[in-house]
């Protein structure tokens, strides 16, 4: 049963990171920044649950927490600053009430904002980064994400939207949806609240035979 869920929780990380590439140094702050706050020491709890089924499997239920934290700052190879946001993903699979597997995964971005745009960064020393938002935010725009997936598309559906949350409630939220030509019956749905970050998302994928659904929210947050 583990075989069949890992790879799922593989990309649900991959999902949650857009790539691109350039050799511009960063600007000033902008916009962007407020939903995605760059400060050492800032930090993120959501709490997740969802559901995985598939043809001739019984269902399994998904539950866990996700931490972000803002660990350190580095230089990149270009001269650039970048902040190490770190996240922490801890999921359980139960049948029936019965825990079946627990995974933990640990990963890095190095985090930027240039020119308007938040990248993510593998490491300090390539020049490969996705692409986690660009600003201005108007309904309608929409950007390639991710060379790597390059009919990945982020589109922004709301700037006003309202959202509760277990850490509270937030207006004026941003609304953006992934999506791929390839799996139009699946998406990520993103909220932002401006100087707070991401507050929520929903991933939601459906492949031959096989459904996953889950929603991450904030359930705590520090942000300096």
């Amino acid at each position: 049963m583990k075989r069949v869920i890992s790879p799922l929780i593989i990309l649900l990380i991959s999902i949650l990171i857009s790539c691109g590439n350039s050799s511009t140094g960063p600007s000033g702050p902008t916009g962007a920044v407020q939903y995605y706050p760059l400060t050492i020491g800032n930090t993120w709890d959501l709490q997740l649950s969802g559901i995985f089924t598939a043809d001739s499997l019984p269902l399994q239920e998904i539950s866990g927490e996700i931490s972000w934290i803002i660990t350190d700052d580095t230089t990149h190879s270009e001269g650039f600053q970048l902040f190490n946001w770190q996240e922490t993903s801890i999921m359980e699979i139960s049948i029936g009430g019965q825990t079946i597997s627990t995974d933990t995964l640990i990963c890095a971005n190095y985090v930027t904002e240039v020119d308007s745009v938040i990248r993510a960064y593998d490491s300090p020393s390539v020049s490969i980064y996705r692409i986690w938002m660009k600003y201005p935010l108007t309904v309608g725009d929409w950007w390639y994400s991710d060379p790597e997936f390059p009919s990945r598309i982020m589109t922004v559906l709301s700037v006003d939207t309202s959202i509760t949350v277990p850490a509270g409630s937030f207006n004026e939220c941003v609304y953006i949806q992934q999506t791929e030509p390839e799996f139009p019956d699946s998406y990520v749905n993103y909220f932002y609240a401006p100087g707070v970050g991401p507050i929520k998302y929903i991933v939601h994928i459906e492949m031959i035979q096989s459904i996953y659904h889950s929603v991450a929210e904030m359930v705590d947050y520090s942000v300096l």
